[in-house]
């Protein structure tokens, strides 16, 4: 007697949810983003009091300098405008990916004063591999623009993205004053967006749009917003406090020259 092989139906109901959750992104992951991003904050802010105590806003960064760890973190933190694969549908979500992308103008204009006490080997290595993770991010971000994956704060998007590239630029040139100028303009562009978010002027349409669909993240994107908007507006301080402090120190500089003449 002939035996007849098993078959199993694999497009059985029972059978396809579970390999699609087990494919699917899920909070978790929103919540290893946002606490590596508070990694990156309780880094920037010990770096910060360090600078505030000897009255050296300058003072080289010792936690969050530019290195492979910070630029390990880094690359987690903004694990969220490089993803191509999950649905962002609401203006939360879409939020999320203008900060993640934001986040990385700020941390290039914070690591500007730990390039001068790396050696020349070292830091060379250290900005290629930063050179490799902002071109990737604004590839990616780009391709999602043209998709439609982001289809909110486009314009903003752009901004962000051509501040990234300057001040990556500005990086290998080491000129002060314009990261602060472009940190600014990242930092107004962000409140922007937010404020907008805020007032639902696109979260509606957006979501009618999509067919009120949640993202895999779900509540999870509300939480690395905030961190990163924390994170953000910390770093924009301590640009900012630098910038002035040499604006200051030039006029000074100006007008001892202008005394002496």
């Amino acid at each position: 007697m002939t035996q007849q092989p098993c078959i199993i139906d694999m497009s059985s109901d029972h059978v396809t949810p579970h390999a699609e959750d087990a494919s699917r992104p899920v909070p978790v992951i929103g919540l290893c983003t946002a606490l590596v991003t508070m990694v990156c904050f309780f880094s920037m802010l010990y770096d910060t009091l360090v600078g505030f105590r000897f009255r050296k806003p300058w003072l080289p960064c010792q936690y969050f300098a530019l290195n492979s760890f910070t630029l390990s973190l880094l690359s987690i933190a903004t694990k969220l405008p490089v993803d191509l694969t999950t649905s962002m549908p609401s203006a939360q979500d879409q939020l999320s990916k203008l900060s993640s992308t934001s986040l990385i103008c700020i941390c290039l204009g914070f690591f500007m004063p730990s390039l001068g006490i790396k050696q020349e080997l070292e830091c060379f290595s250290n900005m290629a591999a930063l050179t490799v993770l902002v071109v990737t991010v604004v590839v990616d971000v780009c391709v999602q623009m043209v998709t439609g994956v982001i289809f909110v704060f486009k314009v903003e998007h752009v901004i962000i993205l051509v501040c990234m590239l300057v001040l990556l630029a500005v990086l290998w040139i080491s000129h002060c004053a314009t990261t602060g100028m472009v940190c600014t303009v990242c930092l107004v562009v962000l409140v922007e967006a937010v404020l907008r978010t805020l007032a639902h002027k696109e979260s509606k349409s957006s979501i009618i749009g999509k067919g009120g669909v949640v993202s895999d993240y779900e509540w999870s994107v509300w939480i690395v917003v905030v961190t990163q908007l924390l994170t953000f507006l910390l770093g924009s301080l301590v640009v900012g406090l630098r910038w002035f402090t040499l604006v200051a120190h030039m006029n000074l500089v100006g007008l001892g020259t202008g005394m002496k003449c």
